[in-house]
């Protein structure tokens, strides 16, 4: 089997006390460019730091190197 690895690029968002609805309209714009949420933390009052991933475009994947220990 084939294994790659995939260079990232990451992102990380503060998303104010909006509403729901507000709220996942963020989420959405930053899906649509290809961002997924990979981590996240609750400042409390319902403000969250999110954490954002997507593979490098100008970076191709590159296949793993497995070392024999």
């Amino acid at each position: 089997m084939d294994e790659r690895t995939v260079q990232w690029d990451y992102k990380v968002e503060e998303l104010p006390q909006f509403k729901g609805t507000k709220r996942a309209e963020m989420l959405n714009t930053f899906g649509t460019q290809g961002w997924e949420v990979c981590g996240i933390s609750d400042n409390g009052n319902w403000n969250f730091t999110v954490v954002f991933k997507r593979p490098r475009p100008d970076v191709p994947s590159r296949p793993v190197e497995l070392v024999d220990d």
